[in-house]
C-alpha cells in the first residue's frame, strides 16, 4: 500500500515539476538566465537541483554511478534543464517500476556513509521536492508571477 502511494507522489512531483519547467519556457523562451534576475536564476538552478538529487539518490540506492555529474554552471538555459529532466526520467521510472518500496529494506548508505532504511531515502527525495517547489513559488511571486498550483487535491491525475 505505501509503495503505491509513494509511486503516486513521485508521479505527482513530476507533474508539478513539469508544469514549472513549462512555465519557465514560457517566461524565458530561449534566453540565457539573466544574472540580474536572482529569483529566476534560483528557480532554474533549483529545478536542476531537484532533477539531479532525484537521480543521485536513486543511483546510490541502485549502487550505480550518477547519470551525470552535478555541474550547474553548464545548465544555463531552461531548455538544457528540460533536456536533463528527459534524460534522467527513464532511469527513475525504471526504478519505480521495479517496486523497490519495501519498508524494511536497508540500503548500504545514504550518501553520507550511514545505513538507512530504503523508504527513509525515498521519503527524503519526495519531501525535498515539496520543500523546493514551495521555494520556487515564492521566487515566482517575487518576480510578479502567479505561482503554479501545487495542491495535491487540484484534480491532478496521479499517473505517468
Amino acid at each position: 500500500m505505501e509503495g503505491e502511494y509513494m509511486k503516486d507522489l513521485f508521479f505527482y512531483n513530476w507533474q508539478v515539476r513539469d508544469e514549472w519547467l513549462e512555465w519557465c519556457m514560457e517566461v524565458l523562451g530561449n534566453k540565457l538566465i539573466d544574472s540580474k534576475s536572482e529569483d529566476m536564476q534560483n528557480i532554474i538552478q533549483t529545478l536542476f537541483h531537484l532533477i539531479y538529487k532525484e537521480q543521485h539518490w536513486m543511483s546510490i540506492i541502485k549502487e550505480k554511478p550518477d547519470l551525470i555529474q552535478n555541474n550547474k554552471e553548464s545548465m544555463l538555459t531552461i531548455e538544457e534543464v528540460v533536456e536533463y529532466s528527459r534524460y534522467t526520467r527513464p532511469f527513475i521510472r525504471a526504478f519505480i517500476a521495479e517496486n523497490q518500496f519495501e519498508s524494511n529494506a536497508i540500503q548500504k548508505e545514504d550518501g553520507f556513509g550511514t545505513p538507512q532504511l530504503l523508504n527513509n531515502s525515498l521519503h527524503q527525495v519526495i519531501i525535498q521536492e515539496f520543500h523546493h517547489i514551495g521555494q520556487i513559488s515564492i521566487w515566482a511571486s517575487n518576480l510578479g508571477y502567479v505561482p503554479q498550483e501545487s495542491n495535491i487535491n487540484d484534480n491532478r491525475i496521479l499517473i505517468d
